[in-house]
């Protein structure tokens, strides 16, 4: 039985349903699930929706894509960079999948090839993400694909002191131009967080002060420090004025950690921000007063947030804020089906009885 099923009422249609259903999960395996236009679900199944990224598209997805095309450079010893996001697919879900689709750039020699990069969301509200496939377009995986897991160790402490040469190496600041995946890496962390709130000219602003890793092995050449397959990040950064503990020039921290698995090719990026708490006191006439209130209002068109929720987004975070609003809709959802479910039994009972 496919569990995205949502049954029908009557036990007539059940076993149709199901059927249904897995001849549209079949019709969508038959491409990876990445070219899924003019494949329809039946209704009653939990579709996997496309959408096209000619005119727009989510900061969050753009990221998503380079952090495929870091995996696939860490494999292969290549250099391609993001062109564009052509479309990407996903449930309708909080946590979800995403097979993206993009057009990148070989730095070295300027050619242009399309790539497929397949992406699992592990937890909402913090990067905990699996990269499962990226590679070009027209090649095909061996193996079925298998619904992965995160990694079940917890990220390691912010450490006292970074004194210790053989256990941590200090990134030099020319090194962050040669290893854009360090910026990769904070943006994630950050888009993660502000998933709905942040744009592309947020993130620009970003300046990372230090950036420390620790690996495994002890005593590695820069070079191999820097590729290492298991790593933890360590980024002090500033720039974001969005924050809601921070100004645009205090410095905050952030730690990541990467596993690369070379048999099965799986990258898991694992991160969050350290010592934030988006829940704070604020006086209410001083943000009202505040560039944070005016910075809401011209964002409200873009957030689609009624003007009531304008504080909450401005104040909390549009991750606090659409956390809110996903609690309301879940709760009118099961109520609205509860009702429905009981509408439908009083029906059957009456005509029963009739």
């Amino acid at each position: 039985m496919d569990f995205t099923v949502i049954s029908r009422f009557g036990a007539e249609h059940h076993e149709m349903l199901c059927r249904e259903v897995n001849d549209y999960w079949r019709r969508l395996d038959e491409s990876d699930r990445f070219d899924v236009e003019g494949i329809e679900a039946p209704l009653g199944a939990i579709p996997l929706i496309a959408y096209d990224c000619q005119r727009r598209c989510p900061v969050l997805v753009k990221r998503y894509a380079s952090a495929g095309l870091h995996r696939y450079n860490m494999l292969e010893g290549t250099n391609f960079k993001l062109g564009a996001v052509t479309k990407y697919n996903k449930l309708q879900n909080f946590v979800s999948p995403y097979y993206i689709t993009l057009l990148a750039q070989d730095s070295v020699s300027g050619s242009h090839q399309t790539f497929q990069v397949l992406v699992d969301e592990q937890r909402v509200g913090r990067l905990d993400i699996i990269v499962e496939i990226a590679r070009p377009r027209g090649m095909t995986t061996k193996e079925p694909h298998i619904p992965s897991f995160s990694v079940a160790d917890e990220l390691p402490q912010w450490p006292d002191s970074f004194s210790d040469t053989n256990r941590f190496y200090l990134m030099k600041q020319s090194e962050f131009l040669n290893n854009d995946w360090i910026y990769l890496y904070l943006e994630l962390v950050l888009c993660k967080i502000e998933r709905v709130g942040i744009s592309d000219s947020d993130l620009s602003k970003l300046k990372i002060v230090k950036a420390v890793i620790e690996t495994k092995e002890d005593m590695l050449p820069p070079d191999e420090i820097l590729n290492a397959k298991t790593a933890v990040v360590y980024i002090t950064f500033k720039g974001m004025a969005k924050a809601q503990v921070a100004g645009e020039h205090d410095e905050r921290k952030a730690i990541v950690r990467r596993i690369l698995n070379e048999d099965t090719g799986r990258l898991s990026l694992m991160g969050h921000l350290i010592g934030e708490n988006p829940y704070i006191d604020i006086d209410p006439v001083t943000f009202f007063n505040s560039p944070a209130h005016t910075d809401a209002v011209r964002r409200a068109p873009e957030l689609l947030l009624p003007p009531y929720m304008l504080p909450a987004a401005a104040v909390y975070g549009s991750r606090i804020c659409c956390r809110r609003i996903c609690v309301n809709f879940q709760i009118w959802v099961k109520l609205s089906s509860y009702i429905l479910c009981v509408f439908w039994i009083f029906q059957i009972c009456v005509s029963h009885e009739t």
